[in-house]
């Protein structure tokens, strides 16, 4: 599973939805089944052009847990508690 941003989607999926294709290539996202496209963010400055980014659920990495961060931003707190619940595990 992964999730990838809107430049990455266009790049890689021009002409249909990338929702339920399989990731190309060879690297960490390689096979991996697109569940998700996210809005482009800035990534070193607000001028320059996002770089495609693919998302992976931290667990398909041995130090994923100690090493990663999660930020989320909703306009309500109803998603607050599924969140909070994941840190305890």
């Amino acid at each position: 599973m992964a999730i990838i941003n809107e430049r990455l989607a266009r790049e890689l999926f021009p002409d249909r939805n990338a929702v339920g294709e399989k990731l190309p290539g060879k690297g960490s996202g390689d096979g991996a089944i697109v569940v998700g496209v996210v809005q482009n963010t800035p990534q070193m400055t607000y001028e320059a052009p996002p770089d495609g980014e693919i998302y992976l659920p931290y667990t398909r990495f041995i130090f994923g847990a100690f090493m990663s961060s999660i930020v989320v931003r909703n306009s309500s707190d109803a998603l607050a508690p599924a969140v909070l619940a994941g840190r305890r595990r």
